[in-house]
């Protein structure tokens, strides 16, 4: 039996929804967090048992037997679990901004694990576990999550899940059927050149990154999704349908996490003035349009905070600032819209 490389130390597990707890295999499994247990026989392949939600707190040790072989997790804490996905902005990291690091802080309650993406080069990988910010790895931490440690001050923790893959295209991140559903069929040669790229081959198919990233999150809790992806769909053709590709996304991703109403904060992408053309521009449109038509979901309008001669912009402090903002509502006010 074999616990899910989620699971580790330092973890962070998400306050205010039952705690999940899952792996592979089959037999008994007995896990238990400050005094309360839940047991099962499991026949396998896979498991999963739920703890009551608790409130914020730690640091805990949480108790996982496996057919008797029992595995303590340390200084695990309850506080809020924030999914990162998207693309290169998202996991663009804060050694690649224009802050020094003379500047970079330990952040002991902000803590991140990264799933494993195609491209090499992440310089966490999943069998490190969960990573605490600190002055020494700080500069590993994408830019944008490490200034959600803002988050933190209230003396929270914050978990970040990375999920991002650079260059990546939205129909690699949805379920392979529904990417290929005759609603968002279009002709290859209207497409994003990202596409078709040979370096970007590998995980830009359809149902890919769903497969190989996303699906090994769920059923974990989280508090929200924060989406930074749409400079590898600014075709016009691309953009009439992006806004429903984001809408089926959503849907997706909210059923396989169990959680129906989950908070989906949408980043929209930044004005690039070599790309100044209509297929930005839909794009950027279509991300409003989804913003408002799916329930529970919150635009990020970046382009008067964003260097508009980068595709990748140095600075993402004043970004993360309203991202922070719209967060720490949403954590204020979960039920809220």
């Amino acid at each position: 039996m074999r616990l899910d490389s989620l699971f580790s130390d330092h973890m962070v597990l998400q306050a205010g929804k039952p705690i999940r707890v899952f792996g592979v295999g089959a037999g008994h499994v007995r896990v238990s967090l400050e005094g309360v247990t839940a047991e099962a026989d499991v026949p396998g392949p896979q498991w999963c048992l739920a703890l009551p939600a608790r409130t914020y707190g730690g640091p805990y040790t949480l108790s996982v037997s496996l057919a008797g072989q029992e595995i303590l997790l340390r200084d695990v804490y309850i506080g809020d679990v924030y999914l990162l996905a998207g693309q290169s902005n998202m996991q663009f990291k804060l050694s690649e901004t224009s802050i020094p690091k003379s500047e970079w802080d330990d952040q002991p309650l902000l803590r991140c694990f990264s799933l494993a993406r195609p491209e090499e080069g992440e310089p966490f990988s999943p069998t490190d576990g969960w990573q605490i910010c600190s002055r020494e790895n700080a500069g590993s931490f994408s830019a944008i999550g490490y200034h959600l440690g803002e988050l933190c001050e209230s003396g929270r923790a914050a978990g970040l899940i990375n999920c991002y893959q650079g260059a990546s295209v939205i129909e690699s991140w949805l379920p392979e059927d529904t990417a290929a559903s005759p609603e968002f069929s279009i002709p290859i040669n209207e497409k994003h050149i990202d596409h078709t790229w040979p370096e970007y081959a590998a995980w830009n198919r359809n149902g890919y990154l769903y497969r190989h990233m996303f699906a090994k999150v769920p059923p974990f809790a989280l508090a929200a999704a924060v989406w930074y992806q749409g400079e590898s769909d600014t075709s016009e053709a691309e953009a009439r349908i992006y806004d429903r590709e984001l809408a089926s996304l959503a849907a997706c991703w909210r059923n396989d996490l169990g959680d129906a109403s989950l908070p989906f904060v949408i980043v929209q992408i930044a004005d690039y003035q070599p790309r100044s053309d209509e297929g930005w521009r839909a794009l950027q449109a279509a991300q409003e349009r989804a913003a408002a038509a799916i329930p529970r979901a919150f635009l990020i309008r970046s382009a008067d905070v964003c260097d508009s001669g980068s595709i990748h912009p140095a600075s993402k402090a004043r970004l993360a600032r309203r991202i922070v903002h719209i967060l720490r509502d949403i954590s204020t006010d979960p039920h809220g819209s």
